[in-house]
């Protein structure tokens, strides 16, 4: 996190805001993001939640909070080219007519990579940044793997992150956005610690049932394609969704109500429930999974928010503490959720 904010100290841009969010670590990260705040004299805020509710909760938290236009997210091991802000900032110039903003792309590599890609910088703007009709259009043309995003505010005004789970793929929200305009800078301007030493996933484990089964339902509440029978790989799909539902502790009706809205034929959908039925109890047996939306559910009800806001001409402000706003909380329903996220 001192590098990030060492960096972010650095940029050629000044108008920006840093939100810094903890889940309910235990590792002193309120105070070391205070810290940082006052020592690299930074304008923002840090919220904690007491206890760990996720990422969808606290990212919704720091949006709510946002005041800029953009919203671009940094993990503690990323930080961005000193330039970066002032680039991103500058290709806006190129958006094509019209009202609507776009969101903007760039190139992000290993921090290894940084002091190459920094001579490299100066190349004019106009040379390297691409305005498109959309994202899937943008897609189809560039292969973007892992890149740098810049989301203006104004798209999470009407679409949350859903909070159904401690994790639920971001993809799920950043899909709905595919049909806005964008911009792709053809620069490196966010370098990071990927894979770093020590970060393991358990093996053999399946972990977030209920955010995988709410990802796997809403994808395909917004897959209007409808077929009586399911194909091979639509069978395997509502396998794998009756199974997680199950592990998730969501109603036989609700998953139902997902394959109903795909396959007509009655029998087709009990075979496909009988095989969900059948991997759920081998799972069961094997004890791979760990039901984290249970802990979810408790600490989200239970936990307290502390906030503090630091400002270059006020100085810090005192820390304030209060309960979560339940108002943040999205509808478990994917179908229901899917018809707002379209609105």
């Amino acid at each position: 996190m001192p590098r990030l904010a060492y960096y972010l100290k650095a940029q050629n841009y000044l108008n920006f805001e840093w939100l810094c969010g903890d889940d309910g670590s235990q590792d002193g990260t309120f105070q070391v993001a205070s810290d940082l705040f006052n020592h690299f004299r930074l304008r923002g805020r840090v919220l904690r939640s007491e206890l760990h509710i996720g990422k969808s909760a606290i990212d919704n938290l720091l949006i709510q909070s946002a005041t800029g236009l953009y919203l671009i997210w940094c993990d503690s091991d990323d930080f961005l080219h000193p330039e970066a802000l002032r680039i991103m900032a500058r290709s806006l110039e190129f958006k094509k007519t019209g009202d609507t903003m776009p969101i903007l792309f760039a190139r992000t590599d290993r921090i290894e990579s940084f002091e190459a890609e920094s001579q490299k910088i100066e190349i004019e703007e106009a040379q390297v940044i691409n305005s498109f009709d959309s994202v899937e259009d943008l897609q189809s043309q560039i292969n973007l793997r892992d890149d740098l995003m810049a989301f203006p505010r104004e798209l999470f005004r009407r679409i949350r992150f859903p909070e159904v789970d401690f994790y639920i793929p971001e993809g799920v929200v950043f899909r709905r956005f595919n049909n806005s305009p964008a911009i792709f800078i053809d620069k490196k301007l966010k370098f990071g610690d990927y894979l770093a030493a020590g970060i393991t996933k358990g093996a053999g484990e399946i972990r977030y049932p209920r955010g995988i089964w709410f990802s796997l339902a809403t994808e395909m509440c917004l897959n209007r394609k409808f077929s009586r029978l399911p194909s091979y790989a639509e069978f395997r799909r509502g396998v794998l969704l009756c199974r997680i539902g199950r592990h998730a502790d969501i109603s036989e009706m609700k998953t139902r109500e997902i394959m109903t809205s795909r396959h007509s034929l009655w029998f087709a959908v009990k075979i496909i429930e009988l095989f969900g039925l059948l991997v759920f109890y081998r799972d069961r047996l094997a004890k791979r999974i760990v039901k984290s939306h249970v802990d979810f559910d408790n600490n989200i009800t239970k936990s307290y928010l502390l906030y503090q806001e630091h400002d270059i001409s006020k100085g810090t402000g005192s820390i304030e503490r209060g309960p979560l706003p339940i108002a943040n909380r999205t509808l478990i329903c994917p179908v229901e959720w899917s018809k707002t996220a379209l609105g």
